[in-house]
């Protein structure tokens, strides 16, 4: 004989009938033994003896059965009787199937998976439904679209999922190329395979991952075309007006900006300040030609004129202005001068880094600038100097006076700079030669204007005599 009980029911009760006469008591020993099932893990083994009082006719015996989360086939087990006092058994044995109620559930994917062209990652999600009873896996992974492969158009990814009990879904990343330029309408695939733990595989086990166009880069793209197109037109303007007349008129004549959107905005406080006090530079730089008069190399040419008269002026009046205070000529140069010069390619780097990615523009900039400083500023005048007084007959001499350790101290600040520049190249360092935090970018600025305060100390006491150095200015050999 047989007997079924769900799992979930918690218990088996199995009815022991007696029949014959029922004038006297009688008793039957029982116990449990296992079939697929096992105890304690699927039921809790009893045994013992069922008495009979007189005119009794049933007892029943119980058998606790052990409810788990984990799917299982049905599974059985055995109680059997034995040592009857009076009469005998009719049947000595019954079989209990333990019938499994847990549900495992069904994987399944979405019906279909875009992600935007520019994600650096796709989520895509596995749903496990129609129960989460146990612990159950599935394995995944990627295959090729038609025109998306893997390596070069996203990481070619695989595993497994567990879902503990109860877990109703999980989640697949699978990252996309760097430099990943999309076939929009295009994709790859995620599959699932090899359930376990009873789960079953549902009619979407398989999902495309397309790639399609993100609407905040093309709203973008429109505004930057539409701001091209607009300042384009702005300029074709303007340049059909670029006259010396109209250079003469921008000079005096305050002028509004145009933001980035092309709007004009009304000059403030600051500004028609500053057009005060530039008023006269303004028109004397009216005079250089317009940039399209002969493939501008006039406009070059006076440009390059201006700029050295303008430094020769801020030259003579820094020079006066340190006369003035009582500080040598050395002190006056890399002071006064150097900051009248050099000032503005500082803040023409600083416009460069605003408007550039990187900071090659900046440090290119004055890099550039210094250089063009040593090699034009000082090296042409000493060669058509040499030049000159070879062709009279003579020998052009210029006294190095402290150079030396001037340009030593600079060389080991310079080596500093660029020391501390390739340091913050490192991750721990901010992994940028520019910017960063706002604590690293501003104790780097105070480090260098620091250095740039010793360097001036230093030579300034130097050439006052309070540092010896020995100049070596004896030019009676110099020519021979």
């Amino acid at each position: 004989s047989s007997f079924a009980v769900m799992e979930g029911a918690g218990v088996a009760k199995l009815v022991v009938l007696r029949g014959g006469p029922l004038d006297i008591a009688a008793s039957v020993d029982y116990y449990t033994v296992d079939g697929t099932a096992d105890s304690p893990a699927d039921y809790k083994a009893v045994k013992g003896t069922l008495i009979f009082s007189e005119g009794e006719e049933q007892k029943t015996i119980e058998v606790p059965i052990v409810d788990d989360n984990d799917y299982e086939p049905d599974e059985n087990f055995f109680v059997k009787l034995c040592k009857p006092t009076t009469g005998k058994l009719l049947s000595d044995s019954v079989e209990v199937t333990i019938i499994d109620d847990d549900e495992p559930g069904y994987a399944a994917l979405d019906e279909k998976v875009e992600v935007s062209e520019t994600a650096r990652e796709v989520v895509i999600t596995v749903y496990r439904r129609r129960g989460a009873d146990g612990k159950v896996t599935v394995d995944y992974a990627t295959s090729d679209g038609e025109q998306c492969k893997a390596g070069s158009d996203y990481e070619d990814t695989k595993g497994t999922l567990v879902f503990e009990h109860g877990e109703t879904s999980k989640t697949i990343t699978v990252k996309t190329a760097e430099n990943l330029v999309p076939h929009l309408g295009s994709g790859f695939n995620v599959q699932l395979k090899n359930p376990s733990g009873g789960l079953v595989m549902s009619k979407r086990v398989q999902v495309q991952v397309m790639f399609v166009a993100d609407e905040s880069v093309n709203r973008l793209s429109e505004e930057v075309l539409e701001r091209l197109a607009a300042r384009d037109s702005m300029g074709k303007e303007s340049e059909k007006l670029e006259t010396f007349y109209s250079q003469f008129a921008d000079a005096v004549t305050l002028q509004t900006s145009v933001d980035d959107d092309g709007n004009k905005v009304e000059a403030s406080m600051m500004d028609i300040t500053l057009h005060f006090f530039t008023i006269s530079w303004k028109v004397l730089f009216a005079l250089v030609p317009p940039a399209h008069m002969s493939g501008g190399l006039p406009c070059f040419s006076v440009s390059l004129f201006f700029i050295g008269v303008v430094t020769a002026v801020v030259e003579q009046v820094a020079t006066l202005f340190g006369c003035s205070l009582g500080l040598s000529n050395m002190v006056t140069a890399i002071t006064f001068v150097a900051m009248g010069t050099s000032l503005p390619d500082t803040f023409a780097s600083m416009q460069a880094t605003i408007e550039s990615v990187d900071a090659d523009a900046a440090i290119g900039n004055i890099t550039g600038s210094n250089s063009v400083n040593v090699f034009l500023g000082l090296g042409l005048p000493w060669v058509i100097g040499s030049v000159y007084y070879e062709s009279m007959g003579s020998c052009f001499k210029v006294r190095a006076g402290a150079l030396g350790f001037s340009v030593t101290i600079f060389l080991v600040f310079c080596c500093i700079c660029l020391g501390t520049m390739l340091l913050r190249r490192l991750p721990v360092f901010g992994g940028a030669e520019l910017g960063g935090s706002e604590f690293g970018k501003k104790s780097v600025a105070f480090m260098f204007f620091m250095m740039w305060f010793a360097y001036v100390l230093i030579s300034s006491l130097q050439d006052y005599g309070y540092i010896a150095w020995d100049t070596n200015d004896d030019l009676s050999t110099a020519c021979d």
